[in-house]
């Protein structure tokens, strides 16, 4: 799928796409959310025949990649609450934190 027809599929202004493409890793005006969750949606429909179709797990990707908070993170309220879901996970694989980290 060429660059123009992904913008167009998604809603987005091709030019715009290719300023995101061109732009820096510097640069500070990243694409919004809405940009990227309609880019990434139009590319999960795009590969959804293909033999390796996008995941939830690419979108966090796009979404850090633009100094975002990934989906997932965002969908458990927050690092705080996502960090304490894991630390719970962890606890039960581990018993004791503290113990587990002594060794």
């Amino acid at each position: 799928m060429s660059q123009n027809q992904l913008a167009r599929r998604s809603g987005v202004d091709p030019a715009y796409v290719n300023r995101l493409e061109r732009a820096s890793a510097n640069t500070e005006s990243g694409p919004t959310r809405k940009v990227v969750v309609a880019l990434w949606s139009t590319l999960v429909a795009e590969s959804a025949e293909s033999r390796d179709p996008l995941t939830v797990v690419d979108l966090d990707r796009l979404l850090a990649a633009a100094g975002m908070l990934p989906e997932t993170v965002r969908q458990a309220g927050g690092w705080d609450a996502y960090l304490a879901r894991i630390r719970g996970v962890l606890v039960n694989v581990y018993g004791d934190l503290e113990d587990a980290i002594r060794g």
